[in-house]
């Protein structure tokens, strides 16, 4: 309110008899909601007309009295901008008209698919009545709106009133087929979503494109108050059309009557993903951060509106099941356009778009062209895999990141495993993949300088013991000697390692897997040995082996002769022992 409103305010609250009436009044007088209670009268007043079955073939009355109402509320919203300047109960006019024009294009729908004679000039008529007056007030008041923004919001009005003609026989089909208005149904959410879309190159330019626009709101509240109003109204379209116009093949007169709809939440993915572009551009182009992980969590609410619902309707369940015989699961569909979405992101440079990117790869990994659900999970496919390793290999060693650069292997590794699998048996399938994982996290950890590599260069040497351990104790179809030759293997890699790169963690790991070959050569050969019948004293032998080995490790450390060899590593900085004097 500007300030002689507050005045005349508060000269009006003082000649008001108590403090619960003055505080009641001055609520009514600033928020002033009589503007909303008689719009809902207006609505009341709608539906009570469309209870009398005669009001269909007669609906011209209805039309006059709702285009009189307001046309009323756009000379008022003239008079007190014009002569007023009460901005603020304009705003509310503007949004409530809007809202009519909603209101105007759907109450209609029952008369268009019934009369379609009678429909289609009601809903021309009810067009050029939201043209008229949206244009008159924009004049009138010398609201400047930009025609980057004019246009999409007169292609938004349009498909409001006259998009309902493509679902009745003589526009484009002549037949009454019922699978070619269920498509039809649907599409009106891409034809919304490419509207939105319209409004791009403007988005472009920035806030400064609506800086001027003849009225005291700034951006994003001017223009995008009104374009959300009939972007809602739009969504809000979609779902009444099914209702009115959905051909429901197979539901019964009983289901009719509950109102069951084939709408799901997948309608609405086209235009959220198209609102997600526009959060995104916006974000780039005001350099906001909050705008910009919006748009990047937009795919991911699409892919949860993509789930179908738990128990559908006879409507939903057949379209649905047409939609996955056409095309495919929406769920998968809605996952490839969120990852392209999520590119487009990443080609922009959008702070955290190459993370989510991954995990809707990952997520589209494990998706189909039938997947519904969790229960319809398909194994990993390859195709998604390679993605990402293109996308963490190419980073990775660009900026010498050993995190990237490891996930980028291990989804190679996963990727060739998925695609070869059917050429080999699991077990051995599983083992290459493993080993493959194996020596990534070794050459990895090896080559890189960032902190992760040296956790990556130590988790090798327990990678190494582990594979040693899970050969020596799971039961492979492999023959001893090969197993022998496998730890032999392993212990030499150890050794070689701790001796070249001067790590004492694989030096420990060699030591370990050598403790373990012997224990578990020592243990079998005993097994053996209790065979024979003819001697009985094994156990003795063992306890003997077992003195002298721990003797000889202790006289090992009396002499030094660990330390001295352990000297020869010059990095692990470990020296001999000076000798006693």
């Amino acid at each position: 309110m500007t300030p002689s409103d507050t005045n005349e305010t508060s000269h009006l609250m003082a000649d008001l008899p108590g403090p619960l009436h003055r505080r009641f009044l001055g609520y009514l007088y600033s928020r002033n909601p009589f503007y909303l209670l008689s719009v809902c009268f207006v609505f009341h007043g709608t539906a009570a007309w469309f209870q009398n079955e005669a009001a269909l073939h007669n609906p011209w009355p209805l039309v006059l009295l709702t285009s009189t109402y307001i046309v009323a509320l756009a000379v008022t919203a003239f008079v007190i901008v014009r002569f007023g300047k009460v901005w603020d109960d304009a705003r509310s006019i503007f949004l409530i008209v809007l809202i009519l024009f909603v209101e105007m294009s759907v109450c209609f729908d029952d008369v268009l698919a019934i009369y379609p004679e009678i429909g289609k000039p009601l809903l021309i008529v009810a067009w050029l009545l939201a043209v008229c007056v949206s244009e008159g007030l924009m004049l009138s008041l010398r609201i400047r709106l930009p025609a980057l923004f004019r246009v999409p919001f007169h292609l938004m009005l349009a498909l409001l009133f006259l998009y309902p003609f493509c679902l009745i026989p003589g526009f484009l089909f002549t037949s009454h087929d019922a699978i070619v208005k269920s498509w039809r149904i649907f599409l009106f959410s891409p034809a919304i979503a490419l509207a939105l879309l319209s409004t791009l190159p403007a988005v472009r330019r920035g806030p400064s494109y609506v800086g001027s626009n003849g009225t005291p709101w700034s951006w994003p509240w001017f223009p995008w108050t009104a374009l959300g109003t009939i972007i809602i109204g739009l969504c809000i379209r979609s779902y009444a059309m099914t209702l009115s116009f959905d051909p429901a093949l197979s539901v019964k007169y009983e289901e009719a009557l509950a109102l069951p709809s084939a709408f799901g939440g997948y309608f609405l993915v086209p235009v959220l993903l198209a609102m997600a572009f526009l959060l995104l551009e916006t974000g780039v182009v005001t350099g906001n951060r909050q705008i910009e992980r919006l748009a990047l969590f937009v795919p991911f609410a699409c892919i949860f509106l993509a789930i179908p619902a738990g128990s559908p309707n006879a409507p939903y369940a057949e379209f649905l099941n047409l939609f996955m015989q056409r095309l495919a699961s929406p769920v998968w569909l809605t996952a490839i356009g969120s990852a392209g979405f999520l590119a487009y992101a990443l080609f922009r440079r959008v702070s955290g778009a190459e993370r989510a990117l991954v995990v809707t790869l990952l997520l589209l990994s494990v998706t189909g062209p039938e997947t519904v659900g969790l229960d319809s999970l398909v194994p990993m496919q390859a195709i998604p895999l390679l993605l990402i390793a293109g996308l963490e290999l190419g980073w990775g060693l660009r900026k010498a990141d050993s995190r990237r650069t490891l996930l980028g292997a291990l989804c190679s590794i996963a990727a060739v495993h998925t695609a070869t699998a059917a050429g080999w048996t699991s077990d051995v399938g599983d083992a290459a993949a493993c080993h493959l994982a194996l020596a990534a996290t070794i050459i990895i950890g090896t080559f890189f300088r960032d902190p992760f590599s040296r956790l990556l260069q130590q988790a090798g040497a327990v990678m190494l013991f582990a594979a040693g351990v899970c050969a020596l104790i799971l039961p492979f179809s492999a023959p001893a000697w090969a197993v022998a030759v496998y730890m032999a293997t392993l212990i030499v890699l150890s050794f070689l390692y701790a001796w070249s790169f001067s790590n004492l963690v694989y030096l420990l790991s060699g030591l370990a897997l050598t403790l373990a070959s012997l224990c578990t050569l020592g243990w079998h050969t005993y097994l053996e040995l209790k065979r024979l019948p003819a001697w009985k004293g094994v156990d003795s032998f063992l306890l003997a082996a077992a003195c002298l080995v721990i003797a000889t490790i202790i006289s090992l450390i009396k002499g030094g002769i660990a330390r001295k060899f352990l000297a020869h590593i010059p990095r692990l900085g470990i020296a001999p022992r000076p000798p006693a004097d």
